[in-house]
């Protein structure tokens, strides 16, 4: 759970997508959380994702079952599957797409915007809700927060 952002106290998502959205590109983020009931203090550099290429998903693929649906547009180009125990494993990244400039295949996401992530379906359940998505990324032995900007709604 994300508990401030550069001192300032977040009390609910709203605020949280608040504090990210008035950050802009290139804006490094203190950001104070509690992880497994333990503080913890990341540092997070706000970047600017292209705009998706027509086609562009993120495919989230339930072993077995071939299910792809698209999550979020910062995700386009990733392969996401249920992580063996908790979260959701990047199973694959291609090269060049808009999920390469913030995700490595093996990455493991384990929240998003304040809310633990078990599996797909809890990602999905939060992507759906639109706007940002702040995702708590576990990469190695380090946890990691990668801020997936809003889609834009205007039309090209």
């Amino acid at each position: 759970m994300i508990t401030s952002i550069n001192g300032q106290t977040i009390k609910s998502n709203g605020e949280l997508r608040n504090a990210i959205g008035l950050s802009r590109v290139g804006d490094k983020l203190d950001v104070a959380l509690i992880r497994d009931r333990k503080p913890l203090h990341v540092s997070a550099v706000i970047t600017d994702t292209p705009q998706n290429r027509p086609g562009d998903t993120a495919k989230a693929t339930t072993p077995g079952t071939g299910d792809a649906s698209p999550l979020h547009p910062g995700l386009a180009g990733a392969t996401l599957v249920d992580g063996a125990g908790k979260g959701v494993e990047v199973r694959t990244i291609e090269p060049r797409s808009v999920a390469a400039q913030l995700l490595r295949s093996g990455d493991r996401i384990e929240g998003a915007n304040s809310r633990t992530i078990a599996n797909l379906k809890d990602l999905r359940e939060v992507a759906q809700r639109g706007g940002a998505l702040v995702l708590t990324v576990r990469r190695g032995n380090s946890v990691i927060l990668v801020p997936l900007r809003a889609p834009n709604s205007s039309t090209p």
